[in-house]
């Protein structure tokens, strides 16, 4: 008689309790303890390798009107915000590069490539293909001098000539007819040149050679328009080894050029080219590189030089232009300055930036058709676990619903779990999750049956309709006001007080746990017993359901053979991409994409997808992206970047971006030369 007494008394003074300030942390570590919890963490790097973004994207300019690579490139890098620039060479990148004179922090040049050089013009613009080509020995020519450059092309060392002249022999013959034209050279009575005059001097005799046909291709003699290249190339060098502003250079050049091949003293010796069909045009090129010399280049090219250093970067997308090392030294040498050369990388294997499949998740049966069901089943298990340990969901979202979930090792988290603070806890990762923003909002009965379908709880572990009524309704009018007693931190300041409030709850609750009045001596340890007691009766009793319910979900999210997390992440808002390492390449070099596939909920389907195509990138991509209007219906929106390791038909390696295996399959040279072989 006396308990109900008491608790009709204390029930009013209780409901006031009740409404006092939640002393509760929202969950963490140290339940009970304000202000142990530090702050959670910023979302760490998602454990894949993005690409990085460049301040400008270059495209190599289609040769054909059906490029699907450079095309599909196109399209891929627009969509980024990219705004690739198409160029026609090399020479035209430097040239659209040497417009300013600020730092240069990333570059991306997207090309074919061949495995042995890049296939674009050096200089020049060609749709015919054999001339699209830069070639390793070109690029290393240009590093050093215009000179160096116009004479790789024609094959011939530094110094080489046509023919071993006798600078003896040339300087009596100019003697004999006019020897004033040393005079200016200091050369007019007697002596020999040197250096840049007997360059100048020999390519002049080239000069005359060529005029002669006896410089021939392949065994005949070249056409006029080849013909004409090479002179435009010779009289090129002549001028670059002594500028034509120099006093006497005009009139001796005029002389010189002027000759016989008999006033030379030639004989009958010719130089023969050997070029075979199908070949680069080396003599087209010879005269494009001339112009581009008469053009400035060099001081281009000094003016973008200046524009790298060792922190810049130089991304070279295109089938194999990695393939090389030494092909990528060439390039950076070329491109850069002696100990401030930039970064350059490029594919070992064939690039490709073809569409990916898309799909869309209805409902948790068709995550799980697409888990269990079929060939593919395992794989997809597989790539889902690869894609959860990645984007942190397992360190950060899967072990943090354990924590909260553990009813067996932790007494109190029923309780806790009830009261849906540690929804404020949740780790952030580097994707945004809409799904769970809009269930954090959520009340407690819409928060249980939406918890059932972020892991696929089966309905029959999920509280029934009339249940979770009495339940919330509990949690809702008296649960709040009970945990702030039941996990409070008991001293002998406070025993009394939390006695008062402890034997109101177990008024309230009709129980026998606390007795109508205080023992005396109270003791804090008695205090804590019968904390401890409450707690153990509210979860086996008023929230037995609820305990059901968690024990359930803790077994769904630890189901090693079709893991809840997996359907959380969809469930979210996250998209999920299926990493495989094999797709099927056929016949003409085209990718068939079948398994690398990005999936999304319904619910969640643009916003999701659009995560995905904003992970592919290292940073913030620029403004002018239309990632915000992009939909995973689109063939063109879902583009992406793969390395095929061959281009054989039939199974095989592929890695796409961001997986790290795309980054392993990258060569990267950096500023730091290469080790001389042998220790030498």
């Amino acid at each position: 008689m006396g308990k109900t007494s008491k608790g009709t008394q204390a029930a009013n003074q209780c409901r006031l309790l009740s409404i006092q300030p939640n002393q509760v942390p929202p969950g963490g570590p140290n339940p009970g303890n304000p202000g142990a919890d530090p702050a959670p963490p910023a979302a760490p790097r998602f454990d894949i390798t993005p690409e990085g973004i460049p301040q400008f994207t270059f495209i190599m300019e289609p040769r054909t009107a059906q490029d699907d690579f450079i095309l599909g490139a196109e399209t891929y890098h627009t969509n980024c915000g990219l705004a690739p620039q198409r160029v026609h060479s090399l020479g035209h990148l430097v040239e659209l590069l040497s417009g300013e004179t600020t730092h240069l922090r990333r570059i991306r040049l997207i090309t074919h490539a061949s495995g042995e050089d890049l296939i674009m013009p050096l200089f020049g613009q060609t749709n015919v293909q054999a001339d699209r080509h830069t070639f390793e020995a070109h690029l290393r020519g240009f590093a050093e001098s215009d000179e160096r450059g116009l004479l790789s092309i024609l094959m011939l060392n530094q110094g080489g000539h046509y023919f071993n002249w006798s600078g003896s022999q040339i300087m009596s013959m100019i003697r004999t007819a006019n020897d004033a034209l040393l005079e200016p050279f200091g050369l007019r009575q007697a002596g020999l040149p040197e250096g840049n005059l007997r360059q100048f001097i020999f390519y002049c005799c080239d000069y005359v050679m060529v005029q002669a046909n006896r410089v021939r291709l392949n065994n005949s003699n070249l056409s006029a328009a080849n013909k004409g290249h090479l002179l435009h190339a010779i009289d090129t060098l002549i001028d670059l080894a002594v500028p034509p502003a120099t006093a006497g250079s005009a009139a001796l050049k005029t002389f010189l050029t002027g000759r016989t091949i008999n006033d030379l003293g030639l004989g009958t010796a010719s130089y023969g080219y050997s070029n075979p069909g199908g070949a680069l045009n080396f003599l087209s090129l010879a005269r494009n590189a001339a112009d581009a010399v008469r053009a400035g280049f060099r001081a281009k090219l000094t003016t973008v030089r200046g524009r790298f250093n060792e922190n810049s970067k130089i991304d070279i997308r295109g089938c194999r232009a990695g393939r090389q090392a030494s092909y990528l030294r060439a390039f950076q040498a070329f491109i850069g300055r002696t100990g401030h050369r930039p970064t350059v990388s490029g594919p070992r294997w064939f690039q490709y930036f073809g569409p990916c499949p898309g799909d869309v998740m209805n409902n948790n049966n068709d995550i799980r058709s697409l888990l269990r069901n079929g060939a593919q089943a395992a794989p997809n298990r597989q790539a889902f676990e690869q894609w959860a340990q990645r984007s942190q969901i397992n360190a950060r979202h899967k072990d943090f619903w354990l924590e909260r979930l553990n009813t067996a090792g932790q007494r109190g988290n029923v309780i806790r779990f009830c009261q849906l603070n540690w929804r404020g806890d949740i780790l952030p990762i580097t994707l945004e999750i809409p799904g769970w923003n809009a269930f954090a909002a959520m009340s407690f009965s819409d928060s249980i049956a939406r918890m059932g379908i972020l892991f696929n709880v089966p309905n029959a572990a999920v509280p029934s309709g009339g249940s979770l009524n009495t339940i919330n309704t509990f949690v809702t009018t008296q649960l709040d006001g009970f945990a702030t007693f039941l996990f409070a931190q008991i001293d002998d300041s406070n025993k009394a007080a939390n006695f008062t409030a402890l034997n109101q709850i177990d008024s309230q609750l009709g129980t026998s746990i606390v007795p109508d009045s205080a023992p005396n001596p109270l003791q804090v340890s008695q205090i804590e017993g019968y904390q401890r007691d409450l707690i153990d009766h509210i979860e086996s009793n008023q929230l037995s359901a609820i305990k059901n319910f968690m024990q359930v979900l803790k077994e769904r999210i630890e189901d090693e053979e079709n893991p809840g997390i997996y359907y959380y992440m969809l469930n979210i808002g996250m998209p999920v991409f299926l990493f495989r390492d094999e797709e099927r390449m056929l016949n003409g070099h085209r990718l068939q994409v079948a398994h690398n596939k990005v999936v999304v909920h319904q619910d969640f389907r643009d916003a999701a997808f659009r995560q995905w195509v904003r992970s592919l990138w290292d940073g913030d991509l620029p403004p002018a992206n239309q990632v915000g209007t992009m939909s995973i219906g689109q063939n063109e929106h879902r583009r992406f970047a793969l390395m095929v390791e061959e281009p054989d038909p039939g199974d095989q390696r592929v890695f796409a971006c961001p997986h790290p295996g795309y980054m392993e399959q990258l060569e990267i040279v950096t500023n730091t030369p290469d080790p001389e072989p042998f220790g030498l």
